[in-house]
């Protein structure tokens, strides 16, 4: 099994390290922070900075299959499946811009002010219109 290289390790006490902060550190143990196995320390030289490997003698079966560094493929999201369902966004046409009160379509874009950070949807405007007084 080829080793995988990690830029970031736990300590004992659970903080998060990483591997050029290591070398001068305290901690002279560091864990895997996906499968909390055993990882041994490189110290790199000029051409590679420092890095972490999993200690193969003690990685059990289960570690390597569990293990986010050694098998970085992604499992399919639960999200992808509500996303797959999802309609698009309708595209805004009509524009209502709040400086100069001006209707318009097409691109957001007032032609009478010469800007578009003003302008709101058009429906979302009339719905936020006050009322009118009965009287």
């Amino acid at each position: 099994m080829n080793s995988v290289k990690s830029w970031y390790a736990l300590t004992r006490g659970g903080h998060l390290v990483n591997a050029s902060g290591a070398i001068n550190g305290d901690a002279r143990i560091w864990f895997c922070p996906s499968c909390r196995g055993r990882l041994i320390l490189h110290t790199g030289n000029q051409k590679e900075p420092a890095w972490f490997e999993h200690d193969q003698r003690l990685l059990t079966a289960e570690m390597r299959v569990t293990c986010a560094l050694l098998n970085p493929e992604p499992s399919p999201s639960p999200l992808l499946s509500h996303v797959a369902c999802l309609s698009p966004l309708p595209v805004v046409q009509s524009w209502y811009c709040v400086l100069c009160e001006h209707h318009y379509q097409g691109e957001k874009f007032c032609t009478s002010c010469g800007s578009g950070i003003y302008s709101t949807e058009a429906p979302l405007r009339q719905e936020s219109l006050p009322e009118p007084e009965n009287g």
